[in-house]
């Protein structure tokens, strides 16, 4: 009988093994059924192309909050007309180069003198050099100067005007994010403002066309090769998976490719290069983001650690940005509003004159954010108002404990990684003690 006893046994936790395994492919199964959506293949559910914000929410972001946090821009750009502060000094670094160098001298010297300019460290490669130098020879300084400075403002009012129509919000919510930005953030008149206009208005045209976007992105990159997150946008885009994986790698080589083709070479001007590069971008400008993070803690950004933290944040991020496109229902707009802004969170040595972008993907983060509840998008409300209120506190201090536009741009990464937790939380199947509404249940008076 013994054996029979022992059969029986056997029997019984086989039985129950294989209830518990059928619970757990249940979970399993029901997350798979959900990954042609995630995708976005075989979505049969309409996406949402705009998600207008409750009004009642709009008492957490009031007019005047908003005026408010532009007040650091705006009294920036008054006080360089008032004190006569130069303007464009970015020109000025880059025709410096071109002159200089015409002149058979050292573009990237680190104390730059051109007359009647107040140029910056000319940080490009040596083919920007050569090539401003011929422009520079054959228009001349102030015909230049007149074609940038136009260029130059065409893209900024091409940006504003995507910020101000995009996501068909109430300016309320796009005010706060003002406070991040300065007036020399603006006054400098960068020449990455201009690569953004051109990336924007070639993306308008997506996913239509591709290959302007590419091509836009791939330019762009030969200047600051940082805008190779612009392809992020890609994987955004309601598309089947294998065309976005496709784009983006065929985008993602051809800007490697063409950075790598002028990036190497020998001579004094590619020497005098990166010295420049190691004394100015790798050391005394990390940005507002990651980089700028990694310096607080004391650590070497370029380090290996450090290089190992940034594939992961990446990949956090990106994975967010898509839980946000994906599980949020975005429209074409919403992803597009997303893609652009999450490319500048992925760029690892942001500067504050890249921020504008950012505006349209947290209007649409707070926004979609309404589909797990009206409680979350208060609560988004309420972080991105605080995230700001610090931000403009910091400014006003001497001596700030941490530099507060590289605090604000890491509570807003961490602001969108939340939200697509909570959608995730919200749309997938999970066990209910892994999901928020299990806690705040109240306990049963057995």
């Amino acid at each position: 009988m013994r054996p029979l006893r022992r059969n029986a046994n056997a029997n019984a936790l086989l039985r129950l093994q294989f209830v518990l395994l059928r619970k757990r492919t249940t979970h399993f199964a029901r997350n798979i059924s959900l990954i042609p959506e995630l995708i976005g293949e075989n979505n049969n559910q309409p996406p949402i192309h705009n998600m207008p914000l409750n009004a009642a929410l709009f008492r957490f972001t009031p007019l005047w909050w908003g005026l408010v946090c532009t007040l650091p821009l705006i009294s920036g750009l008054l006080g360089r007309l008032i004190k006569q502060k130069p303007w464009f000094v970015d020109f000025d670094a880059i025709a410096c180069a071109g002159m200089t160098l015409s002149q058979g001298g050292n573009p990237y010297s680190l104390s730059p003198a051109c007359e009647g300019m107040h140029p910056a460290v000319f940080v490009y490669a040596p083919v920007i050099a050569e090539s401003l130098s011929a422009v520079v020879a054959f228009m001349g300084l102030e015909g230049f100067r007149v074609i940038y400075v136009l260029l130059w403002l065409a893209a900024l009012t091409g940006i504003g005007l995507y910020v101000w129509k995009s996501n068909d919000q109430d300016w309320r919510l796009k005010l706060p994010v003002f406070a991040l930005l300065t007036g020399g953030s603006l006054a400098s008149g960068n020449i990455a403002l201009l690569l953004h206009g051109l990336i924007l208005a070639a993306a308008l045209s997506l996913p239509k066309r591709v290959s302007p976007f590419i091509i836009a992105v791939t330019m762009a990159a030969l200047i600051k090769p940082t805008l190779l997150t612009y392809l992020i946008v890609l994987v955004y885009l309601d598309k089947p998976l294998r065309w976005r994986i496709g784009t983006l790698v065929t985008g993602s080589l051809t800007g490697l490719a063409g950075y790598a083709l002028i990036s190497t070479g020998t001579g004094d001007l590619h020497t005098h290069w990166h010295t420049a590069l190691d004394q100015v971008v790798l050391s005394q400008q990390p940005g507002i983001s990651f980089f700028s993070w990694i310096d607080a803690t004391g650590l070497n950004h370029t380090g290996l650690p450090s290089l190992i933290g940034l594939v992961l944040f990446m990949i956090i991020l990106s994975l967010s940005g898509l839980a946000l496109a994906e599980l949020g229902k975005a429209g074409p707009a919403g992803r597009l509003a997303i893609g652009l802004g999450m490319a500048q969170l992925l760029n690892p040595r942001l500067m504050d004159y890249d921020l504008l972008l950012v505006i349209p993907l947290l209007v649409t983060a707070v926004s979609l954010s309404q589909a797990t509840g009206q409680s979350w998008a208060r609560y988004s409300l309420l972080t991105l108002n605080g995230l700001m209120a610090s931000v403009l506190i910091l400014n006003m201090l001497d001596a700030p404990p941490v530099m507060p536009v590289p605090l604000g741009v890491l509570g807003i990464s961490l602001m969108v990684i939340v939200q697509a937790g909570a959608l995730a939380l919200k749309r997938l199947e999970f066990p209910a003690y892994l999901k928020p509404a299990f806690y705040a249940q109240k306990p049963s008076d057995s």
